[in-house]
């Protein structure tokens, strides 16, 4: 494994509208690690990039997708836009305000990997993947959760009184989608669960299982014409963990898994031990691993102790 401009470390008081009592004390700590060398690469180059800014309350991570033809270019495209964009949003928005900050965020870095794409040929295939969390305390007083997703890059909750983790984001798979459109949300998550948990060929059936091996095939990403976006304001815990992943963490260990590391505990820890479980696990040659060592992102925000 190669590691690539890995870690990040930020620790912030968040006030935006909060009373003293409700002030959040934010620290994130983010690890990013690029993979091996695949089929057609000369040079293998870490194609993640991610957002891990607990002054601003915005946390992301954007996976390049585009070998040597972009990817990373792809990534940074998306990172620099949304920084740009939703770092310091104006105080007392409503919920619908929100959802137009967010997706005019993903739109223009839609529109600038477009561009850079059709100014260079050899760019043509560059795309990302977008899963972004703003946290955003609204002129209640409520903290909102503002997410905007695209790909297969996933936002996770742990809440305080549970060892478990919950995916707040569902992968762009078609066979997600077709759930999605025939028996809801609630079915479609609990599809995504069922994927995520699965340890041997037998806990899926044959189509679920043809999708298990094909899943780094998803049907939306930034850098195609017109997509659309996942896009949703909902309200947060004082005391919610957020733990953000590339498809290098979750494709590789299952839900529970990452949560048996999360509730250990530890800033600096969690993504690190997160980092090496994936690592192990694609080299290990078992169910779960994937047929290539991919880049590994994990973003990891909490509430100071």
């Amino acid at each position: 494994m190669i590691f690539h401009d890995t870690v990040a470390v930020s620790t912030m008081s968040f006030e935006q509208n909060a009373s003293p009592e409700k002030k959040l004390e934010l620290e994130v700590f983010a690890v990013s690690v690029g993979g091996e060398l695949r089929k057609g690469e000369t040079t293998h180059i870490n194609q993640d990039r991610f957002i891990a800014d607990a002054e601003n309350a915005l946390f992301a991570v954007f996976d390049g997708m585009g070998g040597e033809n972009g990817g990373d270019i792809a990534a940074e495209i998306a990172r620099r836009i949304t920084t740009e964009k939703l770092s310091a949003l104006p105080e007392n928005l409503s919920d619908d305000e929100l959802k137009e900050y967010m997706k005019s965020a993903l739109e223009t870095a839609n529109a600038e990997i477009l561009k850079k794409a059709a100014e260079d040929p050899t760019l043509k295939e560059m795309g990302s993947t977008a899963s972004v969390l703003k946290l955003y305390r609204n002129a209640e007083g409520k903290l909102r959760r503002v997410i905007g997703h695209i790909g297969d890059s996933r936002i996770y909750v742990k809440r305080k009184d549970s060892d478990e983790i919950t995916a707040l984001t569902l992968d762009d798979k078609t066979i997600l989608r077709l759930e999605l459109e025939k028996n809801g949300k609630e079915a479609a998550f609990a599809l995504q669960k069922k994927f995520n948990e699965a340890t041997k060929a037998e806990d899926l059936s044959a189509t679920e299982l043809e999708t298990f091996n094909q899943r780094n095939v998803i049907e939306k990403a930034l850098g195609m014409t017109s997509p659309t976006f996942d896009i949703s304001v909902e309200d947060a815990d004082e005391d919610d963990e957020h733990i953000i992943t590339s498809d290098g963490v979750h494709d590789d260990n299952t839900d529970s898994e990452m949560a048996a590391i999360i509730k250990k505990g530890g800033l600096r820890s969690v993504p690190k031990q997160l980092e090496w479980a994936a690592a192990a696990r694609q080299k290990e040659g078992s169910f779960r691993s994937k047929k290539y060592l991919d880049d590994i992102t994990i973003v990891y925000e909490k509430r100071t102790a």
